[in-house]
């Protein structure tokens, strides 16, 4: 609803697909035993000529070129071919269908002089599959974003890392009844530790770009809590009421808040259909520039501090409107906690890619996977035309025979 903060999954930070080790096996076909076979002791076997298997030559296909060894190097081996793994099911994880070994040496890119190598590179493909084409773009924008957090004295805590792992298992996991966590990531091909990889990487780019932008105030801001009764229907809420219905509800509950005898936050649990109820109703800092129902917020920044609106009628349904505090008398704590708020990291996630551009503007990276740039062509001499002069003689003037 637009009244209610959605709960963003975060799967714009860790981006899930199915990986797959497919091998062609040559195996003895073994025939299932017959549901109807007679039970009693087998016959004897009978003798028989085997005749050899014919095995068509394989294929001859077109082997693409691997990329030149970057100016230098030696030592440079090839990528030895992967071999096929058993999947086991209990595994957490990418190590699930992961080779034992795979040992690929030679440098793919250098980031401001820090060397990408091909084992990198491999490892980054096994993990995101061969659906993802860019993981070497991937691999340069971590570098790059790893290399200015050290520079700028940015970190992340294991405990920031380990909050955002639980916040995305409790969005993936009901999408998922049955499983368990690592069932599902054995599923998906992943490791927990590639996932919190991707997690760190991606709150190190949030904190560097909250600091590139403006001081976040609260001013012209409201602290809103609300109770809803739906008039509408809703996927994933409750039954809703009819319109006299809903009204004469939300009368009561603010009869009963306006007493004093419950708390706002308390009645929300109980009798909001909204998907804040949990909360207490709490919307958290809204402004002006917030997509509200135009009747909601016409009555929500006409509240003073500290009162309850009158029931107020909006597309969903009847609401109770409560502004807990106004940004102007806001304290330091308030601010503290809006800085960390999911709005604000929304915010400086939105704009991770405008700084990457930046950093990558500045820095020095060299793909040696790249073909090398053509050789510039000389300069092709341009004629300029030179403007046409013609003479022009003057006829000498006639004398007077006067």
């Amino acid at each position: 609803m637009k009244f209610s903060p959605l709960t963003s999954a975060l799967l714009g930070l860790v981006s899930f697909s199915c990986f797959c080790i497919t091998a062609a096996q040559a195996q003895t076909p073994v025939v299932p035993p017959s549901a109807t076979a007679p039970i009693g002791p087998s016959p004897a076997p009978v003798q028989q000529t085997v005749q050899p298997v014919q095995v068509p030559p394989p294929t001859s296909q077109r082997i693409p070129p691997m990329p030149p060894p970057p100016p230098g190097q030696k030592n440079f081996t090839l990528p030895q071919p992967m071999q096929a793994a058993p999947i086991d099911y209990n595994a957490p994880g990418i190590e699930a269908v992961m080779p034992s070994k795979l040992v690929v040496s030679g440098i793919a890119a250098t980031v401001n002089g820090t060397p990408i190598t091909f084992q990198s590179l491999v490892t980054k493909w096994l993990a995101e599959g061969a659906t993802a084409p860019n993981f070497l773009d991937e691999l340069i924008d971590e570098t790059l974003i790893r290399q200015q957090a050290k520079k700028e004295g940015v970190s992340v805590t294991p405990a920031e890392t380990n909050e955002k792992l639980l916040d995305l298992k409790r969005n993936i996991l009901p999408q998922y009844p049955g499983q368990s966590w690592g069932q599902f990531l054995a599923l998906q091909g992943r490791s927990e530790s590639y996932i919190k990889n991707n997690i760190y990487d991606g709150l190190l780019a949030v904190k560097l770009v909250e600091k590139t932008m403006p001081a976040p105030t609260l001013a012209g801001k409201v602290h809103l809590y609300h109770i809803l009764k739906l008039t509408v229907s809703v996927p994933g809420a409750g039954t809703p009421l009819s319109d006299s219905d809903a009204l004469k509800a939300i009368q009561q509950v603010r009869e009963l808040i306006v007493s004093g005898k419950v708390s706002f936050q308390d009645e929300a649990k109980r009798e909001s259909q909204d998907s804040s109820a949990s909360k207490g109703g709490d919307l958290g800092w809204v402004g002006p520039d917030a997509q509200l129902d135009p009747a909601f917020a016409k009555a929500a920044f006409a509240l003073k501090e500290g009162e309850v609106s009158q029931p107020v009628k909006s597309q969903y349904g009847w609401h109770l409107i409560y502004a807990a505090k106004l940004g102007a008398n806001a304290s330091a704590a308030d601010l503290a906690v809006y800085r960390s708020s999911k709005e604000q990291e929304d915010r400086a996630r939105a704009q991770i890619q405008t700084y990457l551009k930046q950093l990558r503007s500045s820095a020095k990276v060299i793909n040696y996977l790249l073909p090398p740039p053509p050789a510039p062509k000389p300069a092709e001499t341009i004629v300029v035309p030179q403007p046409i002069m013609k003479s022009i003689t003057t006829p000498a003037p006639v004398k007077s025979t006067q």
